[in-house]
């Protein structure tokens, strides 16, 4: 029998937690695009079931002291500018979920690692949403390229016990996130 554990180990920590990620995140990507980003409604339930996740993972991870590793997440917090967006839309901020627990380096350099990704995401989706539509929370500049943030993985996640707990904050970061849009598209198709 092949000994894969050899591969796994070679392989980037930044594409270790893609494939470690790969089925939740896939997930929470077929859920929100069910989403219509076109039509008002329902990206002011895209921006809310985001909110609902986003802005407690942000403040965890940045409470939890990510600005000793990434400092540049500190300096450009995406979570006023979501809602600054649902503000403009007169769209209440729905209540946070509970972020995982991240009592280390590791768990919050996963939690960030969905994050960064998210911003990736945002400039895809971003051209779905009209240009009338309040849209600073996906427009958000990369303050960091994503290889830059790649590069700090690698740097700082060096043990199998750190990539193991990074993936690990990863998947409850998206498990969150998909929980925040079953829960808005439920009350939304109570309500609709």
């Amino acid at each position: 029998m092949p000994d894969h554990s050899k591969d796994k180990r070679q392989m980037s920590v930044r594409f270790r937690l893609r494939d470690e990620t790969a089925a939740c995140h896939q997930r929470v990507d077929d859920l929100f695009s069910e989403m219509d980003l076109g039509q008002l409604a329902t990206y002011r339930l895209f921006l809310a079931s985001q909110a609902a996740a986003f802005i407690p993972v942000e403040k965890a991870i940045i409470d939890g002291g990510i600005g000793q590793s990434v400092p540049q997440l500190v300096d450009h917090k995406r979570g006023p500018l979501i809602l600054d967006d649902l503000a403009d839309l007169r769209t209440d901020v729905p209540d946070p979920l509970l972020p995982p627990a991240m009592k280390s380096e590791a768990a919050l350099l996963g939690a960030a690692y969905v994050l960064e990704g998210s911003r990736l995401g945002g400039a895809i989706l971003r051209k779905a949403v009209p240009a009338e539509f309040p849209s600073r929370f996906l427009s958000a500049p990369t303050t960091l390229r994503w290889s830059a943030f790649a590069d700090i993985l690698e740097r700082r996640l060096v043990t199998e016990e750190q990539v193991n707990a990074a993936a690990a904050s990863a998947r409850d970061v998206f498990e969150m996130f998909e929980r925040a849009a079953i829960l808005s598209l439920q009350k939304h198709g109570a309500s609709g």
